[in-house]
């Protein structure tokens, strides 16, 4: 195990506080898990371990719902790597932890008590219209992963997770988003066609 770089620590990943107990390592990873009961394309399981591969970003390798193990490749840039743990690795270890966890955005109208769950596939829009949510003036509680648990009363309640939304370019233009956004809105380029607001 190597020490972990300052652009990886948990603080700087921003991960939502109930999670404080997450081990996140650096070290090289095997190319694939030994004894693999489920595989994809770029990825491969056991009833403990989740390793993932995102081509020329990283390999990750999640463990027993309480590390996760980053491989960079030699030239990733560390915000791509960092955007990518926030996905489907942050996604395994919630799953490990039986943690119920969707691929949706979530958003709460201000002044109610409830928020919607906006669900779909990925390139189906719900980064888009949780982006036209928030310039009706509704506040963003997760874009593409929310996490979801009951409360004491037995209510469901949605985690608030990374203060960003990922946006093609057309989206953007459509949505007539200006880079001179007030905060706690700014762009940020993230990868080819792709901005960010958070």
């Amino acid at each position: 195990m190597m020490a972990v770089p300052v652009h990886y620590r948990r603080d700087v990943i921003m991960l939502p506080d109930f999670l404080i107990d997450i081990q996140i390592e650096t070290e090289v990873l095997p190319y694939s898990l030994a004894a693999a009961t489920s595989k994809g394309v770029l990825w491969q399981a056991t009833q403990d371990n989740f390793l993932l591969e995102v081509p020329e970003v990283c390999r990750y390798l999640v463990k027993d719902g309480r590390r996760i193990v980053i491989d960079a490749a030699p030239d990733a840039d560390s915000e791509k790597v960092v955007r990518f743990l926030r996905m489907t690795p942050l996604a395994a270890l919630l799953y490990q932890r039986s943690i119920p966890t969707f691929h949706a955005a979530a958003a709460v109208k201000p002044d109610t008590e409830g928020c919607v769950l906006l669900a779909g596939d990925s390139i189906t829009g719900k980064s888009v219209l949780l982006s036209a949510l928030l310039q009706r003036g509704w506040w963003l509680l997760s874009d593409d992963l929310s996490i979801v648990d009951l409360d004491n009363n037995g209510q469901f309640m949605v985690y608030p997770t990374f203060p960003e939304v990922i946006l093609w370019q057309d989206a953007v233009e459509n949505l007539e988003l200006k880079v001179t956004l007030p905060l706690p809105f700014r762009f940020i380029p993230l990868i080819r066609n792709i901005l960010i607001f958070i």
